[in-house]
């Protein structure tokens, strides 16, 4: 898995490239690392417009930054899941606790709201 970053309007943008499967899931936790410790940084956006795959490990990897970002009262969204994907997290109800949006700008819009 391929991993950029950026930074806009303090929140931290993920873009993830490849499979989220186990393996290379948790190079995620390692990689926000500096989001977690950044007192600046008011919350997350995870790209998912370039995975090409995903399995259990990878919606764990979700579940693991979404705590850790609630412990420090920080926000995660998620934007531009594939169908199946959103199909997975909509079955196990994590959509209820994770926001998730179509674009990238959308996401970056609800954290002014």
């Amino acid at each position: 898995m391929e991993l950029s970053h950026r930074v806009e309007e303090n929140i931290y943008l993920i873009l993830m490239r490849g499979n989220l499967v186990e393996g290379e899931a948790s190079d995620i936790l390692t990689y926000a690392k500096s989001a977690f410790e950044d007192d600046e940084i008011k919350g997350m956006v995870m790209n998912f417009q370039e995975i090409v795959r995903f399995d259990s490990s990878g919606i764990g990897v979700i579940v693991s930054v979404f705590k850790r970002l609630q412990q420090l009262q920080k926000k995660l969204v998620l934007c531009q899941l594939n169908q199946k994907l959103t199909e997975q997290l909509t079955r196990i109800r994590l959509n209820k606790l994770i926001s998730i949006y179509s674009t990238e700008s959308e996401a970056l819009a609800s954290f002014r709201s």
